[in-house]
């Protein structure tokens, strides 16, 4: 009766809920930071999510987090160009701004 196809989808929420709520009570109890929480909890929750999704869902769950980080990497970009307009007095290393060059290149060949 737990693992009918029926009531499946009704017991995934709570239990990936659960989850979550354990781990960031643990992450309290010993102190730890909760952006390596939430990043630990993301890693384990994806792997077990992702295979209980439909397949509807695993498009729809692909769109809307693609849609998410274009919006943020435009608000932090655009946050990035206001800000740095502002300062009166900036001091330019370019060593620096060739290492930060190699970076972003290299990851982004990395991740093609």
């Amino acid at each position: 009766f737990f693992f009918s196809s029926r009531r499946r989808h009704t017991r995934f929420l709570p239990v990936s809920w659960a989850r979550r709520c354990v781990q960031e009570t643990v992450s309290e109890h010993f102190h730890f930071s909760g952006v390596i929480s939430l990043l630990i909890c993301g890693i384990f929750l994806g792997h077990y999510n992702w295979y209980n999704l439909s397949d509807q869902g695993k498009i729809t769950t692909g769109f809307t987090f693609q849609s998410v980080s274009l919006i943020c990497e435009a608000l932090l970009f655009t946050y990035l160009g206001i800000t740095s307009l502002e300062v009166s007095e900036l001091r330019w290393s370019l060593s620096f701004i060739a290492l930060e060059i190699i970076v972003v290149f290299t990851a982004r060949f990395a991740s093609i």
